[in-house]
C-alpha cells in the first residue's frame, strides 16, 4: 500500500490542480485498457487541489496541496499497480477491495503534500514541528479532527533544496450515521495550522 501512495505523491507533485473536483462517491466510468499509468495520473489530478491562504501567500510553505482518495483514484492506482506486478484478475480485485475497505467505505481520506525550507513546517510527527492543528471544515460549519494521521514520506530534496513530506489524513466518513460529504456538500477545507501561519486546501465539488 505504501508503494502505491508514494507513486501517487509523485503524480500529484507534478499535476495541474483543478478548480473543482468530482463528488467522491459518485458513479464513474474508468478506462481499464491502454496506458494505465497515464490513466492513473489523469484520474489522480482530477481530485487534487493546491493550498491557499487568507493572507494571499502560503509562506513558510513553498508548495502544498491535497487530494481525496476516492474510489476512482484507488481503482486507477490499483489497476496500474496490479499490471506492473503481474497480478491475476482475482488478485487485482482483492487488492483494490482491500484499499477500498481501508480508505473509502468507512473513512474519508486525503493525501496531504507539504514542501518547505524548514523541516518543522512539514514534519508533523517531529518534536520540533511547528504544525499544531490539522482539521476538516465543511460548508455546514462543522469541524472534524483526524481519526488517523500517517506519514508516507519525509525527506530533504537536495536537488530543489527543500523539505518534502506526504501524509495520509483520514476522518470518519460518517457522523451520526450521516456522511460528512454528501451530495449537497458544496465544499470542504483541509486546514494546516502552524503557529500564526495557516493554509487550507479547498475542495469545491462538481454538481
Amino acid at each position: 500500500m505504501k508503494r502505491v501512495l508514494i507513486v501517487l505523491v509523485m503524480v500529484l507533485s507534478v499535476s495541474t490542480f483543478v478548480a473543482a473536483v468530482p463528488y467522491p462517491y459518485a458513479a464513474y466510468e474508468l478506462e481499464t485498457q491502454g496506458n494505465l499509468e497515464s490513466i492513473r495520473d489523469e484520474v489522480a489530478a482530477k481530485y487534487a487541489v493546491e493550498a491557499q491562504s487568507e493572507k494571499g501567500s502560503i509562506l513558510p510553505w513553498s508548495e502544498a496541496g491535497a487530494a481525496i482518495y476516492s474510489m476512482e483514484v484507488l481503482e486507477a492506482a490499483g489497476n496500474h499497480y496490479a499490471h506492473q506486478n503481474f497480478m491475476t484478475e482475482k488478485e487485482r480485485e482483492s487488492f483494490i477491495q482491500s484499499r477500498r475497505s481501508q480508505m473509502v467505505d468507512t473513512r474519508l481520506c486525503f493525501m496531504l503534500i507539504l514542501w518547505a525550507d524548514k523541516e518543522e513546517y512539514v514534519a508533523i510527527d517531529s518534536k520540533n514541528s511547528k504544525i499544531s492543528t490539522i482539521v476538516l471544515e465543511t460548508d455546514k460549519g462543522s469541524i472534524y479532527q483526524p481519526s488517523e494521521l500517517r506519514e508516507v514520506s519525509n525527506e530533504f530534496d537536495f536537488n530543489e533544496w527543500v523539505w518534502k513530506s506526504n501524509y495520509t489524513v483520514c476522518f470518519p466518513r460518517f457522523n451520526n450515521k450521516k456522511q460528512i460529504i454528501d451530495e449537497d456538500t458544496e465544499w470542504v477545507k483541509l486546514w494546516v495550522v502552524a503557529g500564526s501561519e495557516r493554509i487550507f486546501m479547498q475542495f469545491d465539488f462538481e454538481h
